[in-house]
């Protein structure tokens, strides 16, 4: 039973390093499509923090 479980926590958690790869990719390549204006500095430097990088990818998609 240990065992199953632990599987099911190895897929989720292989699941939600793919999907956070995708989004990451997704808010870089908003911010690289960006036209040079107000909101491109405050998008670069959200990018610079990992945590603040999942919500710039939402916000971009």
């Amino acid at each position: 039973m240990c065992l199953y479980i632990s599987c099911w926590f190895l897929v989720i958690g292989y699941w939600l390093f793919v999907i956070g790869i995708f989004l990451s990719w997704s808010a870089l390549l908003c911010i690289l499509t960006l036209p040079p204006g107000p909101l491109a500095p405050t998008h670069v430097m959200e990018q610079s923090e990992g945590v603040k990088s999942l919500s710039t990818a939402w916000g971009g998609i």
